[in-house]
């Protein structure tokens, strides 16, 4: 039975006030300046016209300003929209006008936005006393990853009851008694935010990355004596691919964000040891986790539903027998939803559910519910030596589909002709393969390999984390069947 408490940061400040709360790079917040720094700014979100249930927009980076002004709103009432600073205007502008944001939260000014610009300073400034818990809790937004095309905004529910922290659940090792919780990857998606949120609520020092490197990672661990840490799929396969761990040993090492190839994930959790924790879901919420055990005796699994949430694979209106393939469909909590009777929504992946319950996810299903590309790729993505697989049909050439895979070692798992024997298989006329080391692709601004039309993932790949840039040379080729 899981066990858990209520816990927030505003109890941690006054049992240990001086511990630190927000630690990035050599500057470190404790948990009295970062409630102190809440207080501040619920008081200015109120006196600067923002009406409790209403959404503000920050692109305010990872750190001290962006987690204060997220426990402002959840203690105030208000809603908070994390956007990333790397989306260009128009970009920005259609994602602010979506989701109804009436201000903008931002760290240096800026004019000719959708919606009214104020500076975290401002904020601070216009503060007059303490914010004041509302009658309501706050609620977040997020934007979903853009694999598929254009980012929309989820909006998460709202509570019905005022603020009271975060459930600590042992298992995750967070908590006023556990060391640090590594931020590795600061970008705005769920998985990196709310496990950052999560740790900080439950009394856990917060060390947030700037770059991304195995070698900062593991200086960071063992630098703060971490016990928990998130990575990305992209950042686990190159912890796998270096080989090394941090000196002092993770407790719970969490990942999620995409399909993780099983090779990686059992070289990982051999590397680590049993440490891995995996959660599947969408931008509305977690939906299934698996720990390291449960994965090796059930391999490839995402894991089993989470209390009160629903998983049902359909085929059209009918739920698909044990083992076949269908579209998932998510049923979240109220409290995620803010819907009395929430109802399944379709993800849009596909996927089976075992005889023991466990989901199992296939892939993307693509345009008119097009199974074949999700197909191949799951078949690509079990081969040894793949780190990442992403399969797109091809805009305007009806049957064909692109392949780009990215590989672990000198060389490709699989040769563009053995890929293409399976796409026939599936019934697929033609494949193009796009082959490199890992690395070699664009990505989307939560780290996912891009799954917007062909032409575009021809361009060289968006900066990691800290601004580095991650791209190799990459081989092609295309055969028909």
């Amino acid at each position: 039975m899981v066990r858990w408490h209520l816990w927030d940061p505003w109890r941690t400040a006054a049992v240990r006030p001086s511990r630190p709360a927000i630690v990035e790079g050599g500057d470190c917040c404790t948990f009295a300046e970062l409630v102190a720094r809440a207080e501040q700014f619920g008081g200015g979100i109120a006196r600067l016209g923002v009406r409790e249930g209403e959404l503000l927009a920050t692109d305010i980076p990872s750190g001290p300003d962006l987690f204060a002004l997220v426990l402002a709103a959840l203690r105030g009432g208000y809603g908070v929209f994390p956007l990333s600073r790397d989306r260009d205007a128009q970009a920005r502008d259609g994602l602010l006008r979506k989701s109804g944001a009436v201000i903008e939260v931002t760290a240096s000014a800026r004019e000719g936005g959708a919606v009214p610009c104020v500076t975290a300073g401002d904020v601070a400034r216009a503060a007059s006393g303490p914010g004041l818990p509302a009658s309501r809790a706050g609620y977040l937004a997020f934007t979903t990853s853009g694999t598929t095309g254009v980012p929309a905004v989820v909006l998460r529910g709202r509570p019905s009851y005022s603020y009271r922290g975060v459930a600590v659940i042992g298992e995750y090792h967070a908590g006023l008694e556990s060391g640090a919780h590594v931020m590795a990857d600061p970008r705005f998606h769920l998985g990196t935010l709310g496990l950052g949120l999560y740790a900080l609520q439950a009394g856990s020092p917060l060390v947030i990355a700037r770059q991304w490197s195995p070698g900062c990672f593991r200086e960071l661990v063992d630098g703060h004596r971490a016990d928990t840490a998130f990575v990305g799929p992209a950042q686990l396969a190159g912890l796998v691919e270096e080989g090394r761990v941090p000196g002092h040993a993770l407790r719970v090492l969490f990942h999620a964000g995409s399909s993780t190839p099983p090779d990686v994930k059992r070289r990982a959790i051999e590397l680590f040891g049993p440490v891995l924790h995996e959660f599947y879901g969408t931008s509305q919420g977690i939906a299934c986790q698996i720990s390291a055990r449960e994965w090796l005796s059930h391999p490839r699994a995402v894991g089993r539903a989470m209390p009160g949430v629903g998983v049902s694979v359909r085929n059209g209106d009918a739920e698909a027998a044990p083992e076949q393939i269908g579209r998932i469909h998510l049923r979240y909590r109220a409290a995620d939803t803010g819907a009395a009777d929430p109802a399944y929504e379709d993800t849009g992946d596909l996927g089976f559910v075992d005889g023991e319950g466990y989901l199992h996810v296939v892939g993307r299903s693509g345009p008119d519910g097009l199974r074949q590309p999700a197909l191949l790729e799951h078949l690509v993505r079990q081969q040894d030596g793949v780190t990442d697989v992403a399969v797109i049909a091809s805009p305007g050439d009806p049957g064909a589909v692109t392949c780009y895979l990215e590989y672990s070692g000198a060389d490709a798992p699989m040769t563009a002709g053995q890929i293409t024997e399976l796409g026939r298989g599936l019934g697929i006329a033609k494949v193009v393969v796009k082959a490199g080391p890992s690395g070699s692709f664009a990505r989307t601004a939560s780290g996912k390999l891009s799954r917007v039309p062909a032409a575009r993932q021809d361009k060289p790949p968006a900066p990691g984390p800290g601004g580095e840039q991650a791209g190799h040379s990459a081989r092609e080729t295309g055969q028909e069947s």
